[in-house]
């Protein structure tokens, strides 16, 4: 029996757990609510006019409205041995990349899950499923976490809430509005003071040997912690604590391809943001960054916008330089026989979309850092050239400027 056949058949004795875990009201939906579909087809906020598509696809909605108001998105792996934590972290980041729809995950899996799996999964709002010959196990059911409530607590929150919004200053003072390239120039000499070889002979960064530069040189502790959170209860993947010079890495993601790039980020924090005069209350009580429809980027309207955009580049500059990415995207291209080096061309041709799913694996692969980090690296390069756009996709966009200019009337007056 081919391949194919296999998965197909998979995905249908998928689909039919499926209908008994809806059934069972095991998602907390209304039965007659929900609609299955397979090979579902969503619009990518990444690529204007381009669909992804996902094994499975549970939708729930009223039968009088017109669209959903939630998404179930399904992928089943019918594997010949445990999904691995990277296959968790692949799936979140493709459903992240949905435009215009309220999603949740959840992956089937036949043979099960490897360790580390469950907390990853648990931190992403992925539920798991295991397949068992005609049966089913949920092996993390991810509903809304009930917590019990304190209402004291509540209430000074709240007080401290007021207190900030009246006193404390709407700015982070000392903070540098420093461009992409100025921070690549950071990043660069920061490698250089570390390992020259590294930038010189266009090598990827060696994380234990960078953890142990910042321990003994820096004098800067990193620490891994289970149940890593802000003062508001809220999860975080890292954090660097200014007053004790630590960078705190949930535990959760320490082995997974997601680490380097967190690391990174909260190196950046520690290099572009040491001397800022600023507190956690003040930093958690900024507005997060809105994403606009029109540009398909988020909006730096606040210095808490600025400091994580900072972070995020300076970690892609770091785990993956300029010069470095666009030399070792040349080599790829030249292993491949694509004949204009330095540039992707991506359109509607499989063939192109094959080259630059490609190139993106061998990079990502090279760097040890995920397939989503190189995308948003190659696009702030602005290395990928797409065709110019059509008519219609024109009028597309010309409504998601109108979108977006009233996103932001309406986010003023809020």
């Amino acid at each position: 029996m081919n391949t194919v056949k296999i998965g197909d058949d998979f995905e249908k004795k998928s689909k039919q757990i499926l209908k008994r875990i809806i059934d069972n009201h095991e998602l907390s939906s209304i039965p007659a609510h929900c609609t299955i579909r397979e090979k579902a087809k969503y619009q990518s906020y990444k690529r204007s006019g381009k669909n992804i598509i996902f094994d499975i696809a549970i939708e729930v909605k009223n039968p009088n409205a017109k669209k959903p108001i939630l998404v179930y998105i399904v992928e089943c792996k019918n594997l010949k041995s445990p999904v691995p934590v990277d296959d968790i972290e692949e799936f979140n980041d493709k459903v992240g990349g949905i435009l215009g729809v309220q999603t949740k995950k959840i992956m089937i899996a036949k043979s099960g899950f490897q360790s580390g799996v469950m907390e990853v999964a648990d931190n992403l709002g992925v539920m798991l499923v295991e397949v068992k010959e005609d049966d089913y196990e949920i092996i993390l059911h991810k509903s809304e976490k009930t917590k019990k409530v304190d209402s004291s607590k509540d209430i000074d929150k709240e007080i401290l809430t007021l207190i900030g919004k009246a006193y404390f200053p709407k700015e982070i003072k000392g903070l540098k509005k420093l461009s992409a390239d100025q921070i690549n120039d950071i990043a660069v000499s920061f490698l250089n003071d570390f390992d020259q070889t590294v930038t010189k002979k266009i090598l990827p960064v060696p994380i234990n040997k960078l953890v142990k530069y910042l321990e003994e040189t820096k004098f800067l502790k990193i620490n891994s912690k289970n149940n890593l959170t802000d003062n508001s209860g809220n999860e975080l993947l890292g954090y660097y604590d200014l007053k004790n010079k630590t960078i705190f890495i949930n535990a959760a993601i320490k082995n997974t391809i997601r680490f380097p790039f967190i690391l990174a980020h909260e190196i950046g924090h520690f290099v572009l943001h040491s001397n800022l005069k600023t507190n956690q209350f003040v930093y958690d009580n900024f507005k997060d960054s809105e994403y606009s429809l029109f540009i398909q980027k988020h909006k730096l309207r606040n210095d808490k916008n600025w400091l994580e955009w900072q972070a995020n580049c300076f970690a892609s500059c770091l785990l993956m330089p300029k010069q470095a990415m666009i030399t070792k995207l040349i080599a790829i291209q030249i292993d491949k026989g694509i004949s204009k080096q330095g540039r992707i061309y991506l359109d509607e041709q499989r063939v192109n979309q094959k080259d630059f799913i490609d190139i993106v694996e061998k990079l990502a692969l090279f760097f040890g850092v995920s397939k989503t980090s190189v995308e948003y690296r190659l696009e702030s390069l602005n290395i990928i050239q797409r065709p110019p756009l059509s008519k219609k996709d024109e009028r597309d966009k010309e409504t998601l400027r109108a979108l977006s200019l009233l996103n932001e009337k309406v986010g003023n007056l809020i």
